[in-house]
């Protein structure tokens, strides 16, 4: 015979399952709206602050569950552009990026979404489909990305934009270690740019490739290196020298 906290605890279940459902309606709706739009990307702010309502609303009702034991399928939409996007990289990417990692990565996103918020980035890269989650992640934070395919296309355009910084890969066109050369002729400039390798990581290509700001091949390091590099700037850009 079921005890009576266990009819209270059932009650309670079927209640959130029904709530759960509720807000995961009003989701779907909010998201054909702003659909309308072009994207979560260029939704009005109040279209956006409903979307996260909702969103905070359905994770607390499956919050609940779980504490009850009850098993619930996660649904893409759920979750938001950049989520999704970064989920999809670190699966591409074979990257073992624990939840609370993904959520860390992301708060700090949020928290640095001022100086995300215009940012100019120029991503070098011969075959620039390999990064397209990466580079959704940045654009749903307000990034503008231009992308170069050489290292000679990629120096015409740093002599155009000043950019805030460089994201390159390593091996292009048939040379595999092309992304060096446009290091060197970076380094070399008046006015050089802090640059990321997102490549394939090892002790002698982080050595071979000193001067560079960094280099990693995972996904959510990029973004915590990319916020760092902003950071940076923003200090320096700030900064005072007394008399």
């Amino acid at each position: 015979m079921s005890s009576p906290d266990t009819i209270v605890d059932n009650q309670d279940v079927i209640h959130n399952q029904k709530m759960l459902e509720i807000h995961r309606t009003n989701l779907k709706q909010l998201l054909e709206q702003v659909a309308q739009y072009g994207g979560e990307q260029f939704a009005p702010l109040e279209k956006l602050n409903g979307i996260a309502a909702v969103r905070k609303n359905v994770q607390q009702s499956k919050d609940t569950l779980h504490s009850y034991g009850v098993r619930v399928e996660d649904k893409p939409y759920e979750y938001r552009p950049s989520r999704q996007a970064l989920d999809k990289a670190l699966a591409k990417n074979s990257s073992a990026v624990t939840e609370t990692e993904r959520t860390r990565l992301l708060r700090r996103a949020d928290f640095a979404a001022e100086l995300l918020r215009g940012a100019q980035v120029l991503w070098v890269d011969d075959h620039p489909n390999n990064n397209l989650n990466e580079r959704q992640i940045l654009r749903s934070y307000g990034v503008f990305i231009d992308l170069a395919r050489s290292t000679e296309e990629a120096l015409e355009m740093l002599q155009a934009i000043r950019y805030d910084l460089i994201v390159s890969d390593m091996g292009r066109q048939g040379i595999k270690d092309e992304g060096l050369r446009l290091l060197e002729t970076i380094q070399r400039s008046t006015q050089p740019r802090p640059l990321i390798f997102y490549t394939i990581y090892s002790p002698e290509m982080r050595q071979r490739t000193g001067t560079a700001f960094a280099i990693t091949n995972r996904p959510d390091q990029l973004l915590h290196y990319i916020i760092d590099v902003l950071e940076r700037e923003r200090i320096s850009s700030h900064h005072l020298v007394l008399p």
